[in-house]
């Protein structure tokens, strides 16, 4: 028998994926790190399914992850309208996209979060959000540690910090959506 009395069989749980999983290697927990970003599109089909977007160091200790619904992304924008939509290939077309422009800066590269204001602002025009209250928005982006930027739905990318003096977890920065 396997794990919980299972036969070794069945002790695995399995998910339907919409399409195989997506990396990529960054390095933002040290320059010379091979730290891995996967998006899975968990679902029996591409419509009904969800983007699980994680992150993980180089070593697999999970880092960060978000999820949104499948069709919350471009992949079910037709490029073409006198083409039909194939969702599958929408999908792993919209992550090519979103992977290929994965950026890597700083967290001193934010929007500022002006006293009295209710969010990070930038004269840009995006829409920004941060989970972080903001004295410690502020704190993370003075410290200027590294972060990664990727695009998780339609028009908005989260920006993640990696903070190395915690080591253990990246955290959602903020979000900028146009």
């Amino acid at each position: 028998m396997g794990v919980s009395g299972l036969a070794p069989d069945e002790s695995r749980p399995t998910a339907e994926l919409c399409i195989p999983p997506i990396n990529r290697d960054i390095a933002l927990t040290a320059a010379d790190s091979r730290d891995r970003l996967q998006a899975t599109v968990i679902g029996a089909n591409c419509e009904a399914a969800t983007l699980l977007l994680t992150l993980r160091k180089a070593d697999g200790a999970l880092l960060w992850t978000h999820s949104i619904r499948a069709t919350d992304s471009w992949a079910f924008v037709p490029a073409d309208d006198s083409k039909p939509l194939v969702p599958a290939e929408g999908m792993a077309s919209f992550l090519a996209d979103v992977f290929k422009n994965v950026r890597i800066e700083k967290t001193g590269a934010g929007p500022d979060w002006p006293e009295g204001a209710e969010r990070p602002e930038d004269p840009s025009g995006l829409y920004y959000v941060s989970p972080l209250p903001r004295e410690a928005y502020l704190t993370l982006r003075q410290k200027n540690v590294p972060m990664t930027c990727v695009q998780g739905e339609m028009g908005t990318s989260y920006c993640v910090a990696f903070d190395p003096e915690f080591n253990d977890v990246a955290n959602t920065f903020y979000s900028a959506s146009s």
